[in-house]
């Protein structure tokens, strides 16, 4: 996939979708800066996170006209390795007009109500949530076999919830 296809996905552009043929080779942290600018977050703007079982550093972004309520690039040393798009602009029935069936269907580390559908020619990995039918996360990732994609830390996203300190706060 040329970065074209990945704008217009950002964009909420279905015509994207079709398009998607994963990540491009070294597609550079610094290459999606020049086209959206300056991160959310400027002080801190490669914050090391966790996406899946692996440490990575994450810049957060809204870029202009994207629908979407944020867009994380996942990289490894300044590489990108996963692009996240959280609430993109289209729903389960788009994404599978655009797609076809995914490969597999899993369960998604993401809600109990969701499901993680797997596109691994398109590098795309999607949550999908049973109840609404809306898509709550979109994974662009390199494309690849179906293993390979059910293997990738973007496949083993988790919402982390932490253990809430009760016993000794003072009412």
């Amino acid at each position: 996939m040329g970065t074209d296809a990945l704008e217009r996905v950002v964009a909420g552009d279905v015509s994207g979708l079709r398009d998607l043929r994963g990540l491009p080779p070294g597609l550079s942290v610094d290459s999606l800066a020049a086209r959206w600018g300056p991160p959310d977050l400027p002080d801190d703007p490669d914050a090391p996170a966790w996406l899946g079982d692996q440490p990575f550093a994450v810049r957060r972004y809204r870029p202009e006209g994207s629908p979407a309520t944020g867009v994380q690039v996942w990289h490894d040393d300044g590489v990108v390795v996963a692009l996240q798009l959280d609430f993109p602009a289209f729903d389960a029935t788009v994404l599978h007009n655009a797609l076809g069936d995914p490969d597999v269907v899993t369960s998604s580390g993401l809600g109990t109500t969701n499901e993680q559908w797997i596109h691994a020619t398109a590098g795309v990995l999607a949550h999908v949530s049973r109840v609404t039918g809306e898509v709550v996360t979109l994974f662009m990732v390199a494309a690849g076999s179906t293993a390979a994609l059910a293997a990738s830390p973007a496949a083993r996203a988790e919402r982390r919830r932490w253990p809430r300190r009760t016993g000794d706060l003072p009412l």
